[in-house]
C-alpha cells in the first residue's frame, strides 16, 4: 500500500545509439514487469509484461528533446506509483500517467541495456511514502515501541565508529534494522 518513486540517473558509455537502455521496475519475474528506456538518439519508450503477455504505454519510440542526446550525457529517469497509477518522469518533467495492474507489487528496480550496450547508473534513489496519518513503529509523543521490534538493541558502531548509528539483530539474524540515536 505504500507509495513508491524511483530515480535513476543513467549515461550510455558505448554502443550504438538507436539501442534502448533503462530501468525495469516492480520486476516480480522475466513475465511481470515494468520497463522504461531511452535511447541515445532522443527517444523513450514505457511498456509492460503482465504474466508474459507485453503491452505498450507507448506507441513504440517517441522521439522528444527531454532526453538528452549522444553519450556520456546523464540522463535521469523518475517513476512515481501510487497504488496502480504509474507516472513516468525524464529529467524532471512528467510525460506520460498510466494505471498498471500487475499481480502483485514489488519493489525491485533493475537495469537493461540491448546489444552490447555499456551503460552506467550514476545514481539511484528509491522512496516509499503512505498517505495514512497513523503507521505501526512511527515515533511520536506518546509513542510506545513496538514489543516485536526493539528500538535499541546492544548498539553496535558503524564501520566509522560514529556511535549514533546502531543495528539490531531481530531473531537471531533472521531480519536486520539500521537505526539512529538521537
Amino acid at each position: 500500500q505504500a507509495n513508491t518513486s524511483y530515480k535513476v540517473s543513467l549515461l550510455q558509455l558505448a554502443g550504438l545509439d538507436t539501442y534502448g537502455y533503462g530501468i525495469v521496475i516492480n520486476a516480480e519475474n522475466g513475465n511481470n514487469y515494468i520497463s522504461f528506456g531511452i535511447a541515445a538518439s532522443g527517444h523513450y519508450l514505457i511498456n509492460y509484461a503482465k504474466d508474459g503477455i507485453s503491452s505498450k504505454i507507448t506507441n513504440g519510440w517517441v522521439k522528444s528533446s527531454l532526453v538528452k542526446a549522444g553519450q556520456n550525457v546523464i540522463n535521469e529517469l523518475m517513476v512515481e506509483k501510487k497504488e496502480n497509477s504509474y507516472t513516468f518522469f525524464i529529467n524532471g518533467v512528467s510525460i506520460n500517467t498510466s494505471t498498471i495492474v500487475l499481480n502483485k507489487f514489488t519493489p525491485n528496480v533493475g537495469l537493461f541495456s540491448n546489444s552490447g550496450m555499456k551503460v552506467a547508473i550514476d545514481h539511484v534513489e528509491i522512496q516509499q511514502w503512505t498517505d495514512r496519518s497513523v503507521l505501526t513503529g512511527v515515533i511520536k509523543q506518546g509513542y510506545t515501541p513496538m514489543s516485536e521490534l526493539p528500538v535499541s538493541s546492544k548498539p553496535i558502531p558503524s564501520l566509522s565508529k560514529q556511535p549514533e548509528v546502531y543495528g539490531a539483530s531481530v531473531r537471531k539474524g533472521m531480519l536486520y534494522r539500521y537505526g539512529l540515536k538521537d
